[in-house]
């Protein structure tokens, strides 16, 4: 907590919404290849790409915040791992790289285009960001007109609201929802609708861990990072910041 007057003070505490890299999988090109979705993972490096670009957040290598009922522990992933990442676009048929556009929401693209795009560079990618207004935006993801683009998105139940609306394959106004990757894994959606049908808690976390774990070998999505809620806050008062981002009166009190 950094001081900012004789009674304020800055409070930033991470939130539930987690940022990722999304990639259509319609049509054919470098993005459909399976290797070149992880080849994008390992080329990422989370922690400088928040301190360069100056956005508050915390590095996250998995789809949901560590505090979120689904989260898999498991060791740091130790990005970037360049060296990986050039010899999964070589197996893919790329050892020389390729070019490719990423949609942004404009707010995004002057803090973090340039980082991306130097990453990226760093294993042969070529990446060009196209800035859009979210509504512009929003309505070619609506369509599934995206090939690569950034979305964030935040539980507020268990992992179950990101697998169910994210990478279900979709189906009616049940499933897939939100998968405008168009992204499918029959296995994954069984272990997904497995996980929506099981109610006790041991159960539904170990099908909730093994879809984690089959979305993180596919990597329809890659995650950048969990974004952090910035609040002033009076010093003589007793603030406790939910995740969620609401504010509950009653659970305000001085400081005695």
């Amino acid at each position: 907590m950094t001081s900012t007057s004789t009674h304020r003070a800055i409070l930033s505490e991470p939130g539930l919404n987690v940022t990722f890299l999304g990639i259509s999988l319609r049509g054919k090109g470098p993005l459909q290849q399976a290797k070149v979705r992880p080849a994008i993972f390992w080329a990422l490096d989370p922690q400088e790409l928040l301190r360069e670009s100056g956005v508050s957040g915390a590095p996250c290598d998995q789809l949901v915040p560590e505090s979120i009922f689904g989260y898999l522990p498991q060791p740091d992933a130790g990005r970037p791992r360049l060296e990986m990442a050039k010899s999964l676009l070589a197996e893919a048929g790329y050892p020389r790289g390729f070019e490719t556009t990423l949609e942004m929401p404009t707010a995004s693209v002057a803090k973090l285009g340039p980082m991306l795009t130097k990453q990226l560079a760093r294993v042969g990618i070529t990446l060009n960001t196209v800035p859009l207004e979210w509504r512009d935006l929003s309505s070619r993801l609506d369509r599934r007109e995206s090939p690569f683009f950034t979305i964030g998105w935040a539980c507020y139940g268990d992992a179950s609201d990101l697998f169910e609306a994210m990478l279900h394959t979709r189906r009616g106004d049940a499933w897939g929802t939100a998968n405008f990757g168009e992204y499918s894994n029959p296995q994954l959606d069984a272990v997904i609708e497995l996980a929506g049908r099981t109610m006790e808690p041991a159960a539904r976390l170990r099908a909730l861990h093994e879809a984690m774990r089959l979305s993180l070998q596919d990597v329809p999505l890659i995650p950048l990072f969990q974004r952090k809620r910035t609040y002033g806050v009076d010093e003589r008062l007793h603030f406790v910041p939910r995740q969620n981002g609401q504010v509950v009166l009653f659970e305000l009190s001085w400081v005695s």
